[in-house]
């Protein structure tokens, strides 16, 4: 495994993703990354016309599990990452690594979930669906935004604020639907 500088291993993924890029050419770098940014477009422009309106017909029966359906992608990973920070101090090193791969990979996902107009939404047909969808959209977003803002925050706090965040828009959608 790589180590840092400082000759210690990495505490998160995203060093060690980067300790190992770092390694490699800029050419060899490109290569490992192409292929994920080509299928994450790929699955972007699928998942709008396709994969989303089909989700929503199949799940329109239940409201309620139509609203959860729309809202498990980008505000699952919100629910995801606040039980991980209260559980953080917990868990091992490797299973915190494990777990952060997940978030990582679930996150890159709700990127999915980020309209391509401002029509998207505006369907009369599987409201719940679409409701819940923009409910988790907007929470992912609140979560990509605390991220960048909030580093000095303590790890309990954080999950406590976006778990309850989280489960706050999945209600908010459940109730504009």
């Amino acid at each position: 495994m790589a180590k840092n500088r400082r000759g210690a291993e990495p505490e998160d993924v995203l060093t060690e993703l980067n300790i190992c890029l770092r390694g490699m050419s800029q050419a060899r770098q490109t290569l490992v990354l192409l292929p994920f940014v080509a299928v994450l477009g790929l699955l972007y422009f699928l998942f709008w016309p396709y994969i989303a309106p089909w989700t929503a017909a199949v799940v329109d029966p239940v409201p309620v599990l139509s609203t959860v359906a729309g809202w498990i992608l980008p505000g699952g990973v919100v629910a995801a990452t606040g039980l991980y920070f209260l559980n953080r101090g917990a868990l091992t090193r490797q299973v915190r690594r494990r777990v952060e791969i997940i978030l990582c990979v679930w996150g890159v996902l709700a990127l999915l979930c980020y309209p391509r107009g401002f029509g998207a939404f505006s369907a009369d047909e599987h409201r719940a669906y679409w409701t819940g969808l923009a409910a988790g959209t907007v929470a992912f977003t609140l979560l990509v935004l605390g991220k960048l803002i909030s580093d000095k925050v303590l790890d309990r706090t954080k999950g406590w604020f976006l778990l309850a965040e989280s489960v706050a828009f999945l209600f908010l959608a459940a109730v504009i639907r």
